[in-house]
């Protein structure tokens, strides 16, 4: 996966900051996981993930060197941090 990754993205320094950009030049977008074994885990992958671009890269690489079902635990904590957010926003909607 990590060949993959390679092939269809490069780095592009700038002066504040690096970017990444996939294979067509588009900076990624933050995306979460909805796969079994990474549920909520962020990662970045290209505009076109789903169509025809296999850009990809996780937002948190150190937390491959934990033990897996601490950073599962984390990653869950996060997703329902996010979601108990949204729900707080869209509850102030509501409100009269």
């Amino acid at each position: 996966m990590a060949a993959e990754s390679s092939r269809s993205c490069r780095s592009r320094s700038s002066v504040q900051k690096r970017e990444l950009v996939c294979g067509h030049g588009e900076r990624p977008v933050l995306r979460i996981s909805g796969m079994r074994n990474n549920p909520g885990r962020r990662f970045w992958g290209c505009v076109y993930y789903e169509e025809e671009c296999d850009f990809f890269r996780w937002t948190d690489p150190e937390a491959e060197s934990e033990d897996p079902h601490v950073a599962k635990m984390k990653r869950k904590v996060a997703a329902l941090k996010a979601k108990v957010r949204a729900l707080s926003g869209s509850s102030r909607l509501l409100q009269c």
